[in-house]
């Protein structure tokens, strides 16, 4: 029995082929810098961005970084805004009120009050991911989760 094109292609897609499964790039940050540098991961030219955390292994108490982009898209927060370099550990974006880490790019106002929702980043693709600590000491790993269209 023959396999179909059709069926191969739904196989390579949900095993994470060249496109249509989920994948994660890391980027490794041994000090952080206190201005925009380039994280070295470059995003695929046709993308879409599903969330970007961050796993801080040297803290920096009372530090913070922003994760964003520069290029097309250029918003140098718009993945993480603020969030906490001094506990060491997994740090993803927050919507909760009075609170809100996760940036711009990764979130939406659904009622046009504050009331914050993830989304998607349909916007950034082929850019480089940036990122920009308040201080200089910190050490962690970007993961930014996208899927290539």
């Amino acid at each position: 029995m023959a396999i179909a094109q059709h069926q191969i292609e739904r196989v390579t897609r949900f095993f994470g082929g060249a496109s249509g499964a989920p994948k994660i790039k890391k980027a490794h940050i041994a000090s952080a810098a206190a201005t925009e540098t380039a994280s070295g991961i470059t995003l695929p030219t046709k993308c879409v961005v599903k969330d970007v955390w961050i796993d801080v292994i040297t803290i920096d108490a009372g530090e913070t970084v922003d994760v964003g982009t520069d290029g097309t898209s250029n918003d140098p927060d718009g993945y993480l805004d603020g969030a906490a370099l001094g506990v060491a550990g997994i740090i993803k974006g927050s919507l909760a009120n009075g609170a809100v880490t996760k940036g711009a790019l990764l979130r939406e106002n659904e009622d046009g009050a504050g009331a914050w929702v993830p989304s998607i980043d349909a916007t950034a693709g082929g850019d480089n991911v940036t990122y920009t600590a308040s201080a200089a000491g910190a050490a962690f790993d970007i993961y930014v989760e996208y899927v290539e269209l």
